[in-house]
């Protein structure tokens, strides 16, 4: 079973017949049963689940997620002494890597003898019936409530009905990731239409792309009015392409607009609450609209306004939690670069990482 995960997939194909029997099961299937020894009654329960349910494509479902369940197991591991007592530490309870590292440091100082124990446990062994039951409920939710409906039964088995990734311990996280990411649905962009072999994009996609390329190129040759005059004509077109707003509000930023530069953001953010680099440039256009307050100018022309403004500057407390913030979700969104770290260090009294 190929274990990959994308969030969102889905289509329905015609029914293929399934038999309900109770107490027979696919060759293929009976022989996993066979090698799940006293659990067997666990994944029996989902089995008997979903042939009272009558759906066959479920049924199918779930004899696909047994029969390639046997090669399928939970890798785990603890720190132990030299006689096998168990030594408490848990990585994922510090903020950061590094300070993980310095208290297990600290820890084999106190313990030289320290030492890693690993484990396995198979899928077959320990899975129980309530964990397959809500994962496949929950993956047929997404597969056929989702705005993309071009994927086959087999297409969704292999890639949105797996409940793991690899060899972690089992854990429900369909439901904590589903309502995380909620935001996501509708805000797909990119439909792909397949006529015969031959994949055709869609045509909407293609003219906001064309749009954003003007954009991008008139921002270049020094035409910020034409560049967000492209973001804008995208925006008509598709009034959810957060990367429009994204566009325009840099633009706006690098011009010196900055309380409109924050209104495209906020409008980016909504639609796309984890873009970083959206909540990087928020934070920066709220910190220059404070260091150009009483910019005087340097030199101007036509085509450019030289002004002067302080590295640092007092801001006001409630901008400054919200810099601070947007900072801080941008570093854990995986943006470390070196304003931002920097920014972190003259406005923020908290640390950067969580």
């Amino acid at each position: 079973m190929k274990i990959r995960l994308l969030i969102f997939l889905l289509l329905f194909e015609p029914l293929v017949t399934v038999g309900f029997a109770f107490g027979t099961y696919p060759a293929d299937v009976e022989i996993v049963l066979n090698k799940s020894g006293k659990n067997r009654p666990e994944l029996e329960k989902a089995i008997r689940y979903f042939q009272q349910k009558k759906d066959p494509l479920k049924l199918k479902a779930i004899y696909f997620l047994i029969t390639n369940m046997d090669i399928h197991y939970s890798s785990n591991y603890r720190w132990v002494d030299a006689s096998n007592k168990e030594i408490p530490f848990n990585e994922f309870k510090y903020p950061n890597y590094k300070a993980a590292k310095l208290e297990l440091a600290e820890l084999k100082r106190i313990c030289p003898t320290m030492h890693p124990t690993y484990s396995k446990t198979s899928d077959v062994s320990s899975i129980t019936g309530d964990f397959l039951i809500d994962n496949v409920e929950r993956a047929f939710r997404v597969w056929r409530n989702s705005p993309i409906k071009n994927i086959s039964f087999n297409n969704f088995c292999e890639y949105i009905l797996p409940y793991r990734v690899s060899n972690e311990p089992l854990q429900s996280w369909r439901g904590i990731y589903q309502n995380k990411f909620q935001w996501v649905n509708g805000k797909i962009k990119e439909k792909i239409f397949i006529k015969g072999d031959k994949v055709i994009p869609d045509p909407n996609l293609v003219k906001l792309n064309q749009l954003m390329d003007k954009s991008n190129q008139s921002n270049k040759e020094g035409d910020t009015k034409a560049a967000i005059k492209y973001c804008s004509k995208a925006i008509e077109l598709d009034s959810t392409f957060a990367d429009a707003y994204f566009a325009r509000g840099t633009i706006k930023l690098n011009d010196f607009k900055f309380d409109d530069a924050i209104a495209d953001f906020d409008k980016a953010l909504k639609l796309e609450p984890y873009m970083d680099v959206a909540l990087a440039n928020r934070a920066f256009a709220r910190i220059r609209k404070y260091q150009f307050a009483n910019s005087r100018t340097l030199s101007k022309n036509d085509d450019v306004t030289v002004l002067a403004s302080a590295d640092k500057v007092p801001i006001a407390t409630d901008d400054q939690e919200k810099i601070c913030s947007d900072l801080q979700e941008a570093v854990f969104l995986g943006d470390k670069s070196k304003m931002i770290t920097e920014a972190l260090s003259n406005y923020c009294q908290t640390k950067s990482s969580r």
